[in-house]
């Protein structure tokens, strides 16, 4: 039979190859922005592992830093955070603020605290957000009952395997100013036996910390300065009292204390639903210390 030009034409096969490139195309795009967002704004736990060479030590000792929890309301009520700490088996624990929140609800912590407690001597000292609650006597008194040992501009000394080693807190200057430099003048007339460990909550004031004797300070307060992307912002995007393009909001520095160069550790913080814009490429952290005899080990 004769075709008299009803039937459509096929359409010609380099513009299916096209069409078809361009779906496919289109779909690995979508997929790879998916991730990438997954990736982004992962909120798992992450613990970052940091090994350091203190003099003074006469065995290694393991420390948790845990900052900034800001009462994260964790639908387990946080098991999964005091299941981590336990398998890091620390000697002790360290809390640099902000582990209560001057808006949520403060049980979520007082939950945490407790199972921390129960886990390895534990040290909390103050940030801003426990200031701001104007409750801050209240809470060292919560924090106390909870098992945590609260340190308000003095030294707690303890012997970890066989060494004496001594802690040291100050509140954060939101406390009252008077109080802060109080407490700066009492922790720089301590003369501690053994290696020293010093909880403050800012780690843009060093200046601070110059005249006090402490081998290691601990520090949260930054979030990991919110926005990270690697190998353009390392140290994130904005942190507080440190503004746009932070230096000091994750990992682990030189610090001047009386005791002449000394590490500072700055902690990304837990809190994850309460910050006013979402982490982005920054997990939230428990930071593992491993303290060891100089000439042990490379430190980090």
């Amino acid at each position: 039979m004769t075709n008299h030009g009803c039937t459509t034409p096929e359409e010609p096969p380099r513009a299916v190859l096209s069409r078809r490139r361009l779906l496919i195309g289109a779909g690995a795009l979508s997929l790879a922005a998916a991730g990438g967002a997954f990736v982004a704004l992962d909120r798992r736990l992450e613990v970052t592992e940091r090994t350091l060479e203190i003099p003074g030590l006469r065995c290694p000792v393991t420390m948790a830093v845990l900052a900034d929890l800001h009462s994260e309301p964790y639908t387990d009520g946080g098991a999964e955070l005091l299941e981590q700490v336990r398998k890091l088996e620390p000697d002790l624990i360290l809390m640099p603020g902000d582990i209560v929140d001057d808006v949520l609800p403060e049980g979520p912590a007082h939950r945490v605290v407790e199972g921390l407690t129960q886990i390895a001597p534990t040290f909390w000292t103050s940030g801003n957000h426990d200031a701001w609650t104007d409750e801050l006597p209240r809470i060292k008194q919560d924090m106390q009952r909870l098992g945590a040992m609260v340190l308000e501009g003095e030294a707690h000394q303890l012997e970890v395997r066989g060494t004496p080693i001594t802690v040291l807190g100050l509140d954060d200057p939101d406390a009252g100013q008077r109080l802060y430099h109080d407490e700066l003048r009492r922790l720089g007339a301590v003369d501690p036996e053994g290696p020293a460990v010093l909880l403050a909550h800012r780690p843009e004031r060093l200046h601070d910390y110059r005249d006090i004797p402490a081998d290691l300070v601990v520090s949260g307060h930054a979030h990991g300065g919110q926005w990270r992307l690697p190998l353009l912002l390392e140290q994130g995007l904005l942190a507080p009292n440190q503004g746009l393009l932070p230096q000091r909001t994750s990992g682990v520095f030189e610090v001047t204390t009386a005791r002449g160069n000394a590490y500072h550790v700055v902690s990304r913080g837990l809190a994850t639903r309460n910050t006013i814009v979402p982490r982005i490429f920054n997990r939230p952290e428990i930071v593992k210390i491993t303290a060891v005899p100089p000439g042990s080990t490379e430190s980090e």
